[in-house]
This record gives C-alpha cells, sequence and structure tokens, in this order.
C-alpha cells in the first residue's frame, strides 16, 4: 500500500496528469514518514486502551472466574497447552454439559495456562492480558480502517473510538470473556492481511504471505471463540466494498469502473505499483489462464480451507460438531421475532451505548408491533439495500468519499454479519442478550462513526474541521469517562451483583450470586433475603429454568443452616434437589448427616455433589472427611488429595489430609501439609498444634535436674 497519489491507477487519457492529494491524505497520512506516524498512532491508540482500563488491575474475580480459572485443575500445567486441543474447555468443570461441553476454544485455555505459569492466581495478571489484548484488537482495527480508506486519519479515529467504547466494559473486566477479545483480535488481522493480499501483485514475493497470514488468523480467531465462524461473510463484505483500484480480484470491476482499473488488470500490475506511464506499454499483455483462475479460486478455497480444518478439529475434539442447547424453547415465528427484536436491540445498545447491563433477562417476543422488531426489521432492509449499491460507492480511492462514504455503509452492515452467531437462541448463554457479543460487531460502529467525522472533516469549510475535531475530542471523551465508570461496577461479585439486580430485577441467578455474596461476608439474613428473591425471579421467568430454581432453594437452605435452622435448611435442601442436581444441596445434606454422625451418608452425599460439579474442592474435603471418621482411611485419601489439588489454600482438606498421613504412618508426608498450611497462615493453631505432635516438640520448658559444681 501507498499514499503517493501518483502512483494511483492513471487516465489513459490524461497519463501527464498530476494527481493532488484527496481529503484523506492530510494530516496523519502525509507522504513523508508514514511508517512513523502510522507507528505513532498505533502507540496512541494503545495508550488509550491502557489508560481507558487502568482501574481494573485492582479487581478481583467475578462469576464463572472463579469457576473457570480460580477452581480449574486443568489450566495448571505446561501439558494442559496440549490437552486443550482434544477436549471442551469447559471439560473438567462440566464435562457432561449440553451446553458447555459444545465450546471448543483451546486458545482460551491456552491463554489461562500460560497466564497462571507466568503469575498464578493473581486476578490482576489475567485483567492485564486482558487490556493488553484489547490495545491490539483496537489497533487491529486501525490497520484495517486504513487498508478500506487508504487514510490514517479515519483508521486513528476509529480505532480510538473503540480503545475507549464503553459498550466493551464487559468484554474487557469479565476475564472469562477473553475468547471474545482474541477472537476480534485475530478476526480483524485475518480481514487486514486479505485486504494487503487483494493489493498485492500477482506473483510478488509477499502474495503467499499475506494470503497465509489470512487463514493463519482465520484459524486461531475460529479457535478463540465460535464467532469467527462469520469470517468469509466479512470478507465478502470487504470485497463488495474495496472499490474498483487494484487488480487480483474475485470479481470483475462493476460496469462503471475506470478504463484504467480494466487496464491495470488485463497488465497484471499492482495498485501500488501501477506508474502512469507503464500503462501503454504493457496495455496488450496478459496473464495466463491458469494464473486467473488460480488468483479467483485461491483465495477462497484457502479460507474454505481453513474453516474445514477447524471443523476437522472440532469434530475430532468434541465427538461431532455438537451444538449446545441452553434450554429455550420457542415456536419458529417466536424464533424469527425474537431475532428481529435482538437485532434492533443491538443496534440500539451499539450506536447508544448507555444503561449497560451485566445480565439482560431474556422474554421470547411475539408481536410484530414491538418497537425492537421494527427497529431490527427496518435494520435488516437497510443493510440489503446498501449491498445492492455497495458498487455504486466503491470508487476509486482518490475520490473524496472514499474516506467517509465506504467505511460508513461498511460499519452498518458489518454488524449485523458479525453478529449472526449471537442470534442462534438455543446456542448462546441462557442470558440470550449480552453485550459481551457486541465487541466484534461494535468496530463496525466505530467505522461509522470515523467516516462521518472524517467526512464532515472534509468539507472545505474551516468551521467544519473545527467542529469535526471537537465531536471526535468530545466523544472520546465522554465514551472513556462512561468506561471508567462502568468499570468500578466489576470490581468484585457484591458489587456486581447489586448493580445488576438494580437494573435487572427479575434476574434470578443474579439474585442466587448476590446471596452467596453475602453469605461469604458472614450476612446471612440478607443472604436468604436474596435466595427468596432468586426463587421468585425464577418463577416469574416465561419458562421456569430448574437450575435457577433448585440454586435459589439452595442458597435458602445455606443461609438457614447458618442461621441454625437445620429443619427448614434440609426441607429447602430437598427442594432444590427435586427440581435440579445441586451441589451445594448435596454436600450441605452431607454436613447435616455428619452433624448427626452418620458418616455413610456423609461420604454418599459428597460423592453426588462431586458428580454435580467435579471441580468442588469442598465435596472431595467432605467424602473424605466422612470415610477418615468410618476409619477407612486409605479411601479418604484420594478425595483428600484431590480437594488440595483443586484448592491449594483449602486449610481444612489440608489439616484432613495431615490425619490421613498420620494414621497412615506416613509422618513426613503429613508435616509437608500443616507446614503448607502456616505457609500461607502463619497464626494457623491447628497447623501449628498438628506440627507440634508430628514433631513431638514440647509446648514449654522441660524440668531440668539439678547441677553439679
Amino acid at each position: 500500500m501507498t499514499n503517493n497519489p501518483e502512483s494511483r491507477p492513471a487516465n489513459p487519457q490524461h497519463q501527464a496528469r498530476a494527481y493532488a492529494p484527496t481529503p484523506g491524505q492530510g494530516g496523519l497520512t502525509g507522504p513523508g514518514g508514514a511508517k512513523g506516524r502510522r507507528a505513532l498512532a498505533a502507540v496512541l491508540v494503545a495508550l488509550g486502551s491502557a489508560l481507558a482500563y487502568a482501574n481494573i488491575l485492582g479487581h478481583g474475580f467475578v462469576w464463572d472466574d472463579h469457576l473457570l480459572i480460580a477452581g480449574n485443575p486443568a489450566i495448571r500445567e505446561w501439558s494442559d497447552l496440549v490437552k486443550a486441543f482434544g477436549r471442551p474447555v469447559w471439560f473438567p468443570l462440566a464435562p457432561h454439559g449440553t451446553l458447555l461441553a459444545s465450546y471448543y476454544r483451546p486458545l482460551e485455555a491456552l491463554a489461562y495456562t500460560s497466564i497462571y505459569l507466568l503469575g498464578g492466581l493473581q486476578p490482576w495478571v489475567y485483567h492485564l492480558a486482558s487490556v493488553l489484548f484489547h490495545a491490539l484488537t483496537a489497533v487491529a482495527l486501525m490497520l484495517l480502517t486504513e487498508e478500506l480508506t487508504e487514510s490514517l486519519a479515519a483508521g486513528f479515529v476509529a480505532a480510538l473510538l473503540f480503545a475507549v467504547y464503553p459498550l466493551h466494559t464487559e468484554a474487557v473486566n469479565w476475564i472469562v470473556a477473553l475468547p471474545v477479545i482474541e477472537c476480534a483480535f485475530f478476526y480483524l488481522a485475518s480481514v487486514y492481511c486479505w485486504a494487503r493480499w487483494r493489493k498485492t501483485q500477482a506473483g510478488g514475493s509477499g502474495i503467499r504471505f499475506w494470503l497465509l497470514g489470512a487463514c493463519g488468523a482465520f484459524l486461531l480467531a475460529l479457535l478463540a471463540d465460535e464467532m469467527a465462524i462469520t469470517l468469509p461473510l466479512a470478507l465478502l463484505l470487504f470485497e463488495r466494498f474495496r472499490g474498483n483500484e487494484g487488480q487480483n480480484r474475485i470479481w470483475d470491476p462493476a460496469p462503471g469502473a475506470s478504463a484504467a482499473g480494466k487496464v491495470a488488470k488485463d497488465a497484471g500490475l499492482s495498485h501500488s505499483k501501477l506508474d502512469a506511464a507503464s500503462i501503454p506499454a504493457r496495455a496488450g499483455s496478459r496473464k495466463p489462464a491458469a494464473t486467473t483462475i488460480w488468483l479467483k479460486f485461491s483465495g477462497p478455497g484457502a479460507v474454505g480451507g481453513t474453516l474445514a480444518v477447524y471443523l476437522g478439529l472440532r469434530d475430532w475434539a468434541l465427538g461431532g460438531l455438537r451444538p449446545g442447547q441452553n434450554g429455550h424453547v420457542l415456536t419458529s415465528w417466536q424464533y424469527f421475532l425474537s431475532d428481529l427484536a435482538l437485532l434492533g436491540s443491538y443496534f440500539q445498545k451499539t450506536f447508544l451505548p448507555i444503561h449497560l447491563n451485566a445480565y439482560y433477562v431474556f422474554q421470547p417476543t411475539s408481536s410484530l408491533g414491538e418497537p425492537a422488531v421494527i427497529l431490527g426489521a427496518a435494520w435488516a432492509i437497510v443493510c440489503l439495500g446498501i449491498l445492492l449499491v455497495a458498487k455504486r460507492v466503491s470508487v476509486p480511492l482518490g475520490a473524496a468519499s472514499a474516506t467517509w462514504l465506504r467505511p460508513a455503509l461498511f460499519g452498518l452492515v458489518w454488524i449485523p454479519i458479525t453478529l449472526i452467531p449471537a442470534l442462534a437462541i438455543r446456542q448462546v448463554g441462557y442470558n440470550v442478550f449480552a453485550e459481551r457479543y457486541l465487541y466484534l460487531p461494535s468496530a463496525g460502529a466505530c467505522l461509522v462513526g470515523a467516516g462521518l467525522l472524517c467526512g464532515l472533516y472534509a468539507r472545505p469549510a474551516r468551521s467544519a474541521k473545527w467542529i469535526a475535531a471537537a465531536l471526535a475530542l468530545a466523544l472520546v471523551a465522554a465514551f472513556a469517562f462512561q468506561t471508567v465508570r462502568r468499570n468500578g461496577v466489576w470490581k468484585d461479585d457484591f458489587t456486581l451483583d447489586r448493580q445488576t439486580i438494580l437494573d435487572s430485577p427479575n434476574a434470578a441467578p443474579i439474585y442466587s450470586d448476590l446471596g452467596h455474596a453475602y453469605y461469604q461476608r458472614g450476612e446471612y439474613a440478607e443472604a436468604l433475603a436474596a435466595g427468596r428473591e432468586a426463587l421468585d425471579a425464577a418463577q416469574r421467568d416465561y419458562r421456569q429454568n430448574p437450575r435457577f430454581v433448585s440454586d435459589a432453594y439452595a442458597g435458602m437452605g445455606t443461609a438457614e443452616l447458618a442461621l441454625r435452622r437445620g429443619a427448614q435448611a434440609e426441607s429447602d435442601f430437598h427442594h432444590a434437589l427435586a427440581a435440579y442436581p445441586n451441589a451445594d444441596a448435596y454436600l450441605n445434606l452431607g454436613v447435616i448427616a455428619f452433624q448427626r454422625g452418620d458418616y455413610r451418608s456423609t461420604a454418599a452425599l459428597s460423592k453426588q455433589a462431586i458428580r454435580a460439579s467435579p471441580t468442588y474442592g469442598l465435596a472431595y474435603n467432605n467424602a473424605g472427611a466422612g470415610l477418615l471418621a468410618m476409619g477407612q482411611v486409605a479411601d479418604a485419601m484420594p478425595y483428600l488429595e484431590k480437594a488440595v489439588e483443586l484448592e491449594p489454600r483449602y486449610t481444612q482438606a489440608r489439616i484432613n489430609l495431615a490425619l490421613a498421613y498420620q494414621k497412615s504412618g506416613e509422618i513426613p508426608a503429613a508435616i509437608r501439609q500443616v507446614r503448607a498450611v502456616l505457609g500461607y497462615d502463619p497464626k494457623n493453631q491447628a497447623a501449628y498444634q498438628l506440627l507440634v505432635e508430628f514433631l513431638k516438640i514440647p509446648v514449654g520448658p522441660a524440668a531440668q535436674p539439678p547441677g553439679k559444681n
């Protein structure tokens, strides 16, 4: 690519004509020092990303972070890097789950394992990784926008808007959403490499490199998140908008294409290499038929082959393509209307990123007259119209419209294309509408904003330039302020749950999570109240989710147990199990049995909890404790060792394991366990007393015999 206006295809009838710079060539894209300006722009975009999210580095784990990262034993060894390619990303946590077992995201597991091996379970390390990937994604958008418009200024504005866009706070703050950011980065990188490949001279040294880069980035995007499945459609969209410049095309130029573009195509010349004086000399030479066929089908064939490789890997790892099911059951008409409503809601949230919410309660749509349905249908019709007239606005890049009209229209269509996987109502999370699904599509909104601002700036009136600059600064400042403010909501579970309940009063699982947060704070009455609200919300849902009902009862029972209301707690746990197999209900019924001296039931119920949640450290400890109380030391030891493996700082499990080692005569192993406890909790009296016992150290000074002279 070049920014030199004289390197553009010349009009054969005016070969000596000198081209003046277009509006897109001012400022950051001047002819001198283009690489330096691009590097400076990239640094500024990355800096903007870092500043917008600097305040999240002190945040902890929230929601599924505890399960997928802190409690995940499959991200702690180098060998896990290879194993990630042969199983679902949630395999250790829910190997038989119909929805969770359908997530094939080895790149997610690779990222978590690498971060764990570098920084352990320190949340700030994972947050830093999210911020870094977000900055890289913004830079990738800048490069792609520049390729689309040949204006670094347009790319810089789009990327800066993307860097501070408040709609991204869920994806960047929630560590579990890291694959969404990874996918977006490689997705944009793939389209960028494709764009460079399309501009590379046939047979040039870089042509295979850029095509290989496009396919490699596509595969990485697919391995990060299933949202990347739409990338072939995004490439077709790019082809539709890329204008008449350059050769190496899939389709012939539109009827209105310039004669120079046709000459360039026939001559086998690259856009960046074409010289006005060279056209007559080479106009008669044509590429061989085999070369033409190769140029037409090598790109689509390579992309299709990459998709086939991914589908093959997925089939091998999961035993089939296995699309997950989240439990929503709708009629065909409801699916259609609900998808239109989702599309309309996504449009509204994308271009008006206010009233952000971490959990939107889904309600199926049954009426054509709902505003969201009308908005979604209108957007779909507009996008189809844009695709029909796309070639009319895909004029040579020397025209001013390439700087603003092309990215604006391209961005409008980009959003619904990249949203297609999120519209599969039964295959996404139970909360069908989620802001993280807009992370990649929102790049289209930033393209629209950058295009309109650059179009205003390109107007000849000086006042227009001042207005455009002021609007750009105001948008960036307002977005950055809202982003920094929204970040605070994701500080911890308690803060996030309380705010989300205000935003979604009918969100049953959030009430249950809030109840757990209250329980962790020792506020048992509040935890019980939150559990009751969770049950009410679950029963108000259009279709009662048995898991939500079960979680609500289990939360109520846990609070009742802490309030010493054993009979009511036991009743709540049985109600929970009647609705759905619940690990907490099984575990706490086992605790009640242990208090009654029924150790056999404790072990059996704890094993049921393990079946419901295979990485539940408390359940392994309780199973081991029940077996140990029955004198079955050899049977108890594997459960206690597993509890310590899952939760290295689980003090009770380590002490129980130390006692098991003591009973089996393995005193050195017992000493290692209590010393491990004292390593992270030096004032733990139970561990200290056991160490004294194991080492046979006298607690007080021994009486000494009288000395002799």
